[in-house]
């Protein structure tokens, strides 16, 4: 079809007063694999960096500026960061937030530090580091249990970190008096996608729906993987007045 017309609202040159000034970088919440990932946890060889990110500016993806790119950097090598604009993901019709996911592999054994560093359109930068052990074991192993919160008063929460992500393992719970006795017990199956576990919830009652009453209740943590492999933790935790 044929057609004409004009437009002349362009400006070339000169300033908008109008536009909001913003001088916040982003917020990172650094994690690997899931969000249940714990500063300082345990992974295996091949974990994947896993970062939520939002802006209200919205987020740099394409690297405007010269290092204005979405960096990651293992372990203080600046001079071979990992490029992730590609690996970031926009919350549907949500420009200011979204997901970041990068599978990396073969990293060696031992600890490690990763650092990512996020842009704003505003050329505004914030940057988020966690530490984390890489363990190449095939043995099952359980890190880091422990209950929240510790005193408690109403209920709590069990957690556990572990090496078996994308599995499912059972998970045994005991509670003990002091004198060795069990008072209560939690068996569940639990498939967690990364290296930490959900929060198994106790009301702090024994076997006949009694509350416990106040004092030290040792606890053991086991859990059995897919194969038949166990792995148990010892533990305290202390009951309160209301």
């Amino acid at each position: 079809m044929d057609a004409n017309g004009y437009f002349d609202q362009f400006i070339i040159g000169g300033t908008n007063y109008e536009v909001l000034q913003d001088e916040e970088g982003p917020d990172i919440s650094l994690y690997l694999n899931d969000a249940n990932f714990l500063d300082e946890g345990i992974s295996n060889t091949n974990p994947v960096i896993f970062a939520i990110i939002s802006d209200a500016s919205g987020i740099n993806t394409v690297g405007n500026g010269i290092g204005h790119d979405i960096t990651g950097v293992l372990d203080n090598n600046v001079s071979e960061p990992i490029i992730l604009n590609d690996y970031f993901e926009s919350d549907l019709d949500d420009y200011t937030r979204g997901k970041l996911s990068y599978p990396m592999s073969d990293l060696s054994e031992g600890w490690h530090s990763l650092k990512v560093k996020v842009w704003d359109v505003f050329n505004n930068s914030s940057e988020e580091t966690i530490g984390f052990r890489v363990i190449a074991s095939d043995d099952l192993i359980m890190s880091n249990a422990y209950n929240y919160p510790n005193p408690a008063s109403q209920i709590t929460w069990f957690r556990f970190e572990h090496n078996r992500p994308g599995e499912e393992l059972q998970v045994e719970i005991d509670i003990f008096d002091i004198g060795g006795r069990q008072v209560a017990a939690i068996r569940q199956s639990v498939y967690t996608a990364g290296f930490s576990s959900e929060p198994l919830e106790w009301d702090l009652k024994d076997a006949g729906g009694n509350r416990l009453r106040q004092g030290i209740y040792p606890y053991r943590i086991r859990i059995t993987d897919s194969n038949g492999r166990l792995t148990e933790s010892f533990k305290k935790l202390v009951i309160t007045g209301q």
